[in-house]
Order: C-alpha cells, then sequence, then structure tokens
C-alpha cells in the first residue's frame, strides 16, 4: 500500500467531498521468454543505444504478430490479468498454457465481445486475474492460437525500472564508461573538445558534460530541463521506490541514483548558461565532416529555454539542498539569473513558461518577487489547461508548496486537474485495449505517457483503485498488449521495439523514457 503524503490541508477535506507458444518465433522464445524476463530483472544490463538517446520513434512494424494479446513482459501474482482477444468469436473459452511442458493450468471464458469502429475486427476478453501461480505461461485459444509468452511473479517490474533508469548513464556525455558499470557498452570519454559559439565562431567554451540525445552527439538544454522536471516530480511523489544501488559509479554514496544522474545533467547545464547576460544557450550541435573532422556548436541563447531553464533548476535545487547545499545554491543562483534574463525581454515571454519558472523559484526561495509573478498569472486566469506542460508542473509544485499559497487556486487546480484525469479514465472503459485507442498514430505513445503523468499525480492525491487499474493497463499496453502486439520497451518481449527500429522504444529517448520512469513509479 502506497503511502500517501499531505500536500496542503485542504486536499484532506476535498478528499472527502490486453501464435508464440505454438510455433511464433520459437528460436527468440527458447531464450527463456527474453532470458525469463532479464534473470529476475536486473543480473544482465540492458544494452543501450552506444551513444545514448535517439530522437527518432517511428515505428515500421512487422507483419508477423498475434492476435491473443497480453503483457510480453508479465503479470504480478495479485493484480488483475486481462488478455485482449482478435477475432475470437468463435472461441467460447481460452487456456493458460505452462510455457515449458505445454500443460494447461487455467481455462477461463472469454467475454465482452466489441466491434472495432474503425475496421471489421472483434475484440473480446479474457480475465485470469485468479491466476497467480508463479512461472512462465502463454494464453491459447482454439480458434487464434497462441500469445506471446509472459513471466507472472512478484515484483516483475523492478528490474525494468533499474534499466529505465540505467539509460541516463548510458547518455552521459563527456566522460569515460568503464566496462564496470557499462559492460558491452563501455567507451572512452566523448566530446571533450571546446564548441564554438555559432553565432561568433571566434568565441569557444567548455560545454562538455549532460546527456546525449542521439547518437550524433547532441545535446539539448530545453530536452534536459523537461527530462528534469518528469524526473523530479516522479522523485517528490514516491521517493521510496528510488534507491542507491543502481550499477553507476555513485552507487551507494548515500544519494538516490536517480538524483545522481540529475545532478550530471544539472552540471552541464551550469555551463550551458552565458556568464554575462544569463541567458540560457539552446544546446549543443555536433556536426560530422569526415576524415576526423568534428565540431561542436553552441546554439544560441533564447528566452523560451531560460525560462525552462530557470524552472527546472530552481525544481532540482529544492529538491537537492538535503545534499548538497552548496551546488543546490549555484543551481537556484543560476535559475534566478536566467529568469531575470528573460524579464529583459516582455514580448518574447510565455506567460506559461513564466509561471512555471515562478513557481519554482518561489517555493525554493519564499521571495515576494516571483510569488508577485505567481498571483498575476493565478489572478488572470480562471481555469489552467493542464495539457500545457508548463502549466501542468507548475500548478504540481505550487500544489506541493510548503510557502504560503492561496486556497482558492489551489481548489482550482486540482480540480481541472481531477475533471482531467477522469475524463481519461471514462474513455478508456470503452476502448479496446482499456488505455488507448489501437489505430497507431504517431505521436500516441508520447501522449499516453504524458496522460499517465497525471493520473499518477492525482493517484497521489487521493487513493482510487480505478486509477491504479488504469495505470497498470497502461503498463499492459506499452509492453505487448495493443494492436500490434509489440512492446515499445527495446530488449523486452517477444516482439518488441529493437525488432522495427534499432533506435525506437520508449526507454531510448530522454523525455519518454522519465514519463515512463514515473508510470513505473506509481505501479511499483
Amino acid at each position: 500500500m502506497k503511502i500517501r503524503r499531505k500536500i496542503v490541508a485542504w486536499l484532506c477535506l476535498w478528499t472527502v467531498a490486453i501464435t508464440g507458444c505454438g510455433g511464433i518465433a520459437p528460436d527468440r522464445n527458447d531464450l527463456s521468454v527474453a532470458e525469463e524476463a532479464k534473470s529476475e530483472h536486473g543480473e544482465k544490463e540492458t544494452p543501450p543505444v552506444s551513444l545514448g538517446f535517439s530522437q527518432e520513434f517511428t515505428y515500421q512494424v512487422l507483419p508477423m504478430k498475434t492476435s491473443v494479446k497480453v503483457n510480453q513482459i508479465g503479470y504480478e501474482p495479485s493484480r488483475e490479468k486481462i488478455a485482449v482477444f482478435e477475432n475470437a468469436a468463435v472461441d467460447a473459452e481460452f487456456e493458460v498454457i505452462e510455457y515449458k511442458t505445454g500443460e494447461t493450468v487455467y481455462t477461463g471464458r472469454i467475454k465482452g465481445s466489441q466491434q472495432s469502429e474503425e475496421d471489421d475486427i472483434s475484440f473480446s476478453y479474457g480475465d485470469f486475474t485468479s491466476f497467480n501461480q508463479e512461472g512462465t505461461f502463454c494464453i491459447r485459444t482454439e480458434g487464434i492460437g497462441y500469445s506471446y509468452p509472459f513471466v507472472i511473479r512478484e515484483k516483475l517490474y523492478d528490474g525494468l525500472f533499474q534499466d529505465a533508469l540505467k539509460q541516463f548513464y548510458f547518455s552521459r556525455c563527456g566522460t569515460s564508461l568503464p566496462e564496470e558499470y557499462a559492460g558491452e557498452s563501455a567507451r572512452n570519454a566523448c566530446h571533450t573538445s571546446l564548441a564554438k559559439l555559432q553565432e561568433d565562431m571566434k568565441s569557444e567554451k567548455d560545454v562538455t558534460g549532460g546527456w546525449h540525445t542521439d547518437e550524433k552527439g547532441n545535446r539539448s538544454v530545453l530536452m534536459g530541463c523537461n527530462t528534469m522536471q518528469t524526473l523530479l516530480l516522479a522523485y517528490e511523489i514516491h521517493p521510496e521506490v528510488f534507491g542507491d544501488d543502481t550499477l553507476i559509479p555513485e552507487r551507494e554514496d548515500q544519494i538516490p541514483d536517480l538524483l545522481n544522474e540529475l545532478q550530471y545533467e544539472a552540471q552541464w547545464l551550469l555551463k550551458m548558461q552565458d556568464e554575462t547576460t544569463g541567458g540560457v544557450y539552446d544546446g549543443v550541435r555536433t556536426t560530422d565532416y569526415g576524415n576526423g573532422n568534428m565540431y561542436s556548436y553552441i546554439q544560441p541563447v533564447s528566452v523560451a529555454t531560460s525560462l525552462r531553464y530557470a524552472a527546472a533548476m530552481a525544481k532540482f535545487s529544492y529538491v537537492y539542498q538535503n545534499y548538497d547545499n552548496q551546488f543546490a545554491t549555484m543551481c537556484l543562483r543560476a535559475a534566478d539569473r536566467a529568469i531575470r534574463y528573460a524579464k529583459h525581454y516582455p514580448e518574447e515571454l510565455d506567460e506559461g513558461l513564466l509561471f512555471q519558472a515562478a513557481v519554482e523559484l518561489y517555493r525554493a526561495t519564499g521571495q515576494i518577487s516571483y510569488r508577485n509573478d505567481v498571483d498575476a498569472y493565478l489572478i488572470s486566469h480562471t481555469s489552467f489547461d493542464m495539457e500545457d506542460d508548463a502549466v501542468f508542473q507548475a500548478c504540481t509544485t505550487y500544489l506541493l508548496c510548503k510557502q504560503r499559497v492561496n486556497i482558492s487556486y489551489c481548489d482550482m487546480m486540482i480540480t481541472n486537474l481531477m475533471k482531467y484525469v477522469e475524463r481519461l479514465s471514462t474513455q478508456s472503459r470503452d476502448l479496446t485495449y482499456l488505455a488507448a485507442d489501437h489505430t497507431w498514430e504517431k505521436g500516441t505513445v508520447f501522449d499516453m505517457l504524458r496522460s499517465a503523468q497525471r493520473m499518477v499525480v492525482v493517484n497521489y492525491v487521493i487513493t482510487n483503485s480505478e486509477y491504479d487499474r488504469l495505470l497498470l493497463n497502461y503498463t499492459h499496453y506499452f509492453l505487448g498488449c495493443n494492436e500490434e502486439a509489440l512492446c515499445y520497451v527495446g530488449q523486452y518481449g517477444t516482439h518488441n521495439a529493437m525488432d522495427v527500429g534499432k533506435d525506437a522504444g520508449i526507454m531510448n529517448q530522454a523525455e519518454t523514457d522519465a514519463l515512463w520512469i514515473m508510470l513505473l513509479s506509481d505501479i511499483q
């Protein structure tokens, strides 16, 4: 049972009022279901993309797929387990088959047939929640065959959670990755040369460090700041799940490994601020001209990036102060300089970004000037758009704030957030895979992860079994219970993202990996 903390006193009042065993890729299945879900999840490190994250997220899905959709990683014994059947109208029953022996260990009824609106396909469901035997299994029906194999085991997602966190270590720029920690992905330090200012090619600057955004070694301040915001929010909501035992150099230093990774990124972000103005550069682009000629260019300063930077660095400072107050103070000062820079260009200010930065700085400092910025935004708004990432992040921080806040605005924020999540919950009840439309559209996975992020926050505020169930359905969807029977996490499952593109997968992009970590932190 997750322990819920009080955000502010009024919350107490508020809470009152989806053909593996039978022949689909048997050569892969013989690997004991992806090495029995990674040998209890964690004995073997996930092979990363060599230089870290990739921004590409498009799939050319292979035609091979099963019509019995399950979570290819598996299920925990005591939690809900539902298989989705495509065109199973002729079958009245399904069987759970023990993978190695072929023995039928459970028989259930197929129920709830419905017709797809997009095409002439029927879908139905098999609930095997009551089956809690541990082991490796698959689902079979007489008419449509087998599912991909899956595991039932306690603490099934622990290793997946650790692998998602480890991706940030693999993506570190400017430092060597020793074999002790990186295994087959060990490499020497990269991109250690001085970078040229794009607007002044005669000037050079040390911008080593940070996380790669792709194999070229590019680094984005905007990506870094958005990722930090998500990870810090996940940490604030569920600090108990973030340990100090990931296989990275900083393990067992009495600091959660997630914060170690964020501190590595924050060190780079400090270098990305113009020393004179306080404005923040957009990022670093690396161009390979061949014959060993590779140069890095620092992209120009922007107001929007400066505001994102101010918000992320202030939030990091607030969370990190109990571990290294001196470094946290440096980050807070950088955040203050960034927002002051942005305010010199009022015609370029985005009110949502300013609101976000001001809220984070107000919580971290309590200064009246930041509160005035926050109040100016609040006074001019009668509702809050939870689709807007900056506004959503600002509202969650305002709700978490220990400084003086306006209770009526807190009520408006939580009401808007609750309505947003309740709409998602209501819509999901009628969707084929119980979490998202089965029709693939570009951006769907990212949008789903963002929706899950909002739901995690609401699920933190109030305990709701329906939200717990929906968050678990999102997890099942990403791990194979979807229209393509595709596990969107590379290296996991029988039919996964690596089959359709080596850089594909939600753990190979910083922002989606962060959202994925947030989802996993809630279902741990």
